[in-house]
């Protein structure tokens, strides 16, 4: 019996699979402008997530497998995209200089917006939840 390398694996081109439906997602975002779609789809890598699940206890595998992976599309980082890009063109519009593309910045400046959004450091050191989708798709804050 052979022993497997990773005993998690995945379906071969999962992740590629997943990050196209977050490009077509991206795309399908009506309201931001063609560029700015254009722009985000190049960094669709960064709105998908690796889950790892262990096999329930009654599930035997061969081989050493301990579960599978698969990649899903965050829907709440789309979700927070989606309204924080608006606000990101009319900054870097207004910063930028005649003849630049804001469109660059914008990108840049949704998804700083988006990660520090994501999180807030405690007095201690740890790191907790700032801002999340509640299950009726509105935002909520962790009262902080």
């Amino acid at each position: 019996m052979k022993i497997m390398e990773d005993p998690y694996p995945e379906s071969p081109g999962g992740r590629e699979r997943t990050i196209a439906e977050a490009q077509a997602q991206i795309e399908a975002m009506q309201t931001l402008p063609q560029e700015l779609r254009d722009a985000l789809k190049e960094h669709a890598s960064q709105l998908v997530e690796r889950h790892r699940e262990p096999a329930s206890k009654n599930t035997h595998f061969y081989g050493g497998q301990l579960g599978w992976t698969h990649w899903v599309v965050k829907n709440d980082d789309m979700n927070l995209i989606a309204q924080l890009s608006p606000s990101a063109i009319a900054i870097t519009a207004f910063l930028t200089v005649a003849g630049s593309n804001p469109i660059v910045l914008a990108v840049g400046l949704t998804l700083i917006a988006l990660n520090q959004l994501k999180t807030a450091r405690q007095g201690d050191g740890s790191i907790i939840a700032l801002v999340g989708e509640s299950g009726d798709g509105l935002w909520s804050t962790s009262g902080i």
